[in-house]
């Protein structure tokens, strides 16, 4: 494999990570 095919693999793990979190949160501040 790859380095550029790992680093867009990792990148778009944290991406999404990111993304769910912050959908997340913003749940938690509409049922506030």
């Amino acid at each position: 494999m790859e380095l550029k095919e790992m680093k867009e693999r990792v990148l778009s793990k944290i991406s999404g990570r990111i993304v769910s979190a912050l959908e997340d949160v913003t749940e938690v501040i509409k049922h506030d």
